[in-house]
């Protein structure tokens, strides 16, 4: 068996040290040969030992190998579910529920209906603005149409309402008229003194007694 070389060495720093002890010589000798310095041999020897050791230290005491300590592969490789955060639930109100009645209290839409007795102005002379002297006399002729639904019977007439009066009446009852007909009426007026401006306003009046058609005169005076 081969024995490593730091204890090869300590055996023969041993076999020295023993030497030197046994082998002492009685009586000395004087020779002209050179002695051994058998202290710097063994200083030598210690030195080259210790540093032999100190160099073999990592090989005499091996560090055993690091064990890998096996990966639970079904541990390791078993992906971690995320947690999943589930939104707040939202709560809708409900719709209104309201429903309208299905009967309710209808009021009666009123429709305007024309008055029964209608006229126009169809004709008159002279026309509004003629300029009058103080105290001149002049006549005012009017023609009325009927255009009613109905015909005027002799109850119809026209009265004075306001302004400058006519010389000749303030009521004056008019003849039948029928639907679409005609009626003619002539009055005669004195300008005043004071000159200005004037109108003569007046009214038809049906068999009821309701004034249902007004017309006027205007003038002046200078």
């Amino acid at each position: 068996m081969k024995l490593p070389k730091s204890i090869l060495l300590l055996l023969i720093a041993a076999s020295l040290f023993s030497l030197t002890g046994c082998n002492a010589p009685a009586t000395a000798t004087p020779t002209a040969e050179p002695t051994l310095d058998v202290a710097a041999i063994k200083q030598e020897i210690y030195q080259t030992v210790v540093a032999q050791l100190t160099a073999d230290a990592p090989k005499a005491t091996p560090t055993a190998a690091a064990t890998s300590t096996p990966i639970d592969t079904a541990t390791a490789a078993a992906p971690v579910a995320p947690t999943i955060t589930l939104p707040a639930i939202i709560t809708v109100a409900p719709k209104s529920t309201f429903t309208a009645a299905s009967s309710y209290t209808r009021y009666p839409t009123w429709t305007v209906t024309p008055y029964t007795d209608r006229a126009s102005l169809s004709f008159q002379n002279p026309a509004d603005g003629l300029v009058m002297a103080p105290g001149q006399a002049f006549d005012v002729k009017w023609v009325i149409k009927n255009i009613g639904a109905r015909d005027w019977n002799n109850e119809f007439y026209i009265r004075y309402i306001s302004g400058v009066k006519s010389s000749t009446f303030e009521v004056l009852m008019l003849p039948k008229v029928n639907r679409g007909g005609e009626t003619e009426i002539l009055a005669d007026f004195v300008a005043p003194q004071k000159p200005g401006n004037y109108v003569s306003k007046w009214g038809l009046v049906n068999d009821d007694g309701v004034t249902f058609f007004h017309f006027n005169y205007v003038f002046s005076v200078k």
